[in-house]
């Protein structure tokens, strides 16, 4: 019985799945990842830190694997949205859980709404086209 003497080929790359395996490759790394606010937000969850007696310090974000200036812009912005909590010397932080839960839910009604409005708009104006002009 003779041996197959053809060689197994490797497939080739292509340049457009080259990119399609970068893209899935950040995508991956960036879902593992954990946003700026999550990090934040669990150095307070960690510390417990849901009231102004559990209030922590700025020391509390030094071990973030973040930039001072991402820490610095995101708890701006969390404190701007009432999600955290500063004293009045701006020297402690504390988590208002119940606003975080509040902010989620209205995000996620505004994206679906996002969704929602165009997708009627269109199922309307095929009804219309199908059914009233023809």
């Amino acid at each position: 019985m003779a041996k197959d003497t053809k060689k197994q080929e490797t497939p080739q790359v292509t340049l457009t799945m080259q990119k399609i395996l970068d893209r899935e490759e950040k995508m991956k790394k960036r879902n593992s990842g954990r946003t700026a606010s999550e990090a934040v937000i669990n150095v307070f969850r960690k510390h417990k830190a849901f009231s102004p007696k559990r209030a922590v310090q700025i020391d509390a974000f030094k071990d973030l694997p973040l930039s001072t200036s991402t820490i610095s812009y995101t708890m701006a912005n969390l404190i701007d949205q009432g999600v955290i909590m500063q004293s009045e010397d701006k020297k402690d932080y504390w988590f208002n859980e119940a606003r975080w839960n509040e902010l989620s839910k209205e995000v996620v009604r505004d994206y679906q709404l996002v969704f929602i409005v165009p997708l009627v708009v269109g199922l309307a104006v095929f009804v219309l086209i199908k059914f009233v002009f023809h």
